[in-house]
């Protein structure tokens, strides 16, 4: 319940889950994903699981990575080009950190 109200309160009601998100924004947006998905991943699942609750954290990382990737990119005025290539490390980092 306290996830639930997290994501209609600060996060507008909707979050984009899955990675399939990701692959969206690289096919279809030129490599870019929302600024709430730096946070609304990591917060929501955080709650999730710290509270007992059954999920996976490696989604949710490789979605908050990308993110941070992308709006990196677009932050300081990078080509598409190199937009998908921050968002792709961004992946690389949060699969490195969820596998060790």
């Amino acid at each position: 319940l306290l996830t639930v109200f997290v994501i209609r309160t600060f996060l507008g009601g909707t979050i984009e889950k899955g990675s399939s998100r990701i692959l969206f924004a690289v096919a279809r947006r030129g490599g870019i994903m929302p600024r709430k998905q730096m946070y609304a991943q990591i917060v929501t699942s955080s709650l999730t699981v710290g509270l007992g609750g059954s999920a996976g954290l490696e989604s949710p990382i490789t979605i908050t990575g990308a993110a941070f990737g992308s709006n990196f990119a677009q932050r300081y005025r990078l080509s598409q080009k190199d937009r998908i290539l921050l968002l792709a490390c961004g992946v690389a980092a949060g699969i490195g950190a969820a596998f060790n």
